[in-house]
C-alpha cells in the first residue's frame, strides 16, 4: 500500500511506501496548489488544484491524464471518487457552497448547499 501526500508548498504529490520511505514525486509541472486527492479503483489519482479551479487526473505512476472541471469549478476543496468504472467524481467548492458531480466523464450535476 502506498501513501500519497499533497505538498502545496512544492506544488506536487509525494508517494511513500507502507514503511514511510519516500518513493517519488509527481505533478510539479502541472499543479499550482494541490489541496486534496482521491484514488479510484484502478489507482488513478485525482487532485484538487485549487488555484487553477480544476481537478487533475494522474495515473498511479504520476503520468498526467487530463484536467476535469475546467469552467465548472471554483476553488475546489474536497474530492471523492466512486468505486464504479468509470468513476463518478464529487467535488466540493466551499467558497461557492456547491458540490459538483462529474458522472462517468460526461454529465455534470451541481447542487448548492447552505
Amino acid at each position: 500500500m502506498e501513501i500519497l501526500a499533497c505538498d502545496t508548498r512544492h506544488k506536487c504529490i509525494h508517494v511513500y511506501d507502507s514503511d514511510l520511505h519516500f518513493q517519488f514525486s509527481f505533478g510539479s509541472d502541472r499543479l499550482s496548489s494541490p489541496k486534496r486527492l482521491a484514488v479510484d479503483e484502478r489507482d488513478n489519482v485525482y487532485v484538487c488544484d485549487t488555484s487553477n479551479n480544476r481537478v487533475v487526473q494522474f495515473s498511479c505512476n504520476g503520468k498526467y491524464i487530463c484536467d476535469i472541471g475546467v469552467g465548472h469549478l471554483k476553488k475546489p476543496g474536497f474530492i471523492s471518487v466512486s468505486k464504479t468504472w468509470p468513476p463518478n467524481i464529487a467535488v466540493s467548492q466551499p467558497t461557492e457552497k456547491r458540490i459538483t458531480v462529474f458522472q462517468k466523464g460526461e454529465n455534470v450535476f451541481e447542487e448548492d448547499y447552505t
